[in-house]
């Protein structure tokens, strides 16, 4: 099994720099939200050490998009390549595409608002994404936020403002420059 999980996300690898990005590859596979791969090629680990895998129904899924046969996720195709790919090269050229996408336009700041929608870890996965990638995050959350917050990450949130962006600057080791909680 662990062969096939090797290969699934070498292949994926693939089907990103097929695809041009991860959030080109997730629409074609139907999904509106990109979050759980952007998980799966972080490698994200998860709270029990166990990194972010990608699972039967995913890769059929995937492959159906991409127009692969069946099984083509599970197989090995590095020989296939004609020995063009290589496992670390495939990782640095798709990130390559995303980070000139994003360069091309110019966005410093985003701002990020969390409703109280379940999800909350993919939020808090893509405030840390940002903040790694060295963007200006202005952040703000409601008080249902802040109880499913409590509820899906056992995550206190602060109903003061400054005392979150306090809290959140510590956990994500930014400056409070960087990172702008309001009200």
């Amino acid at each position: 099994m662990a062969n096939v999980k090797a290969n699934r996300l070498a292949n994926f690898e693939l089907l990103i720099k097929e695809a041009g990005s991860i959030i080109e590859l997730s629409r074609r596979a139907g999904y509106n939200k990109p979050a759980y791969l952007y998980q799966v090629h972080a490698q994200r680990e998860k709270a029990n050490g166990t990194t972010m895998q990608i699972g039967k129904r995913v890769a059929q899924r995937l492959e159906e998009a991409m127009g692969k046969p069946a099984g083509w996720m599970d197989q090995d195709h590095s020989a296939a390549a004609g020995g063009r790919r290589k496992t670390r090269a495939a990782k640095p050229a798709a990130v390559a595409v995303e980070a000139g996408a994003a360069a091309s336009l110019g966005v410093e700041t985003v701002t990020l608002a969390f409703t109280g929608a379940s999800g909350m870890p993919y939020g808090i996965r893509l405030l840390e994404c940002l903040l790694q990638a060295g963007k200006t995050v202005y952040l703000v959350y409601s008080q249902a936020a802040q109880m499913v917050a409590q509820q899906e990450m056992d995550l206190d949130l602060p109903s003061s403002p400054a005392e979150a962006q306090k809290l959140l600057c510590k956990h994500f080791d930014v400056a409070p420059e960087q990172l702008q909680v309001f009200g």
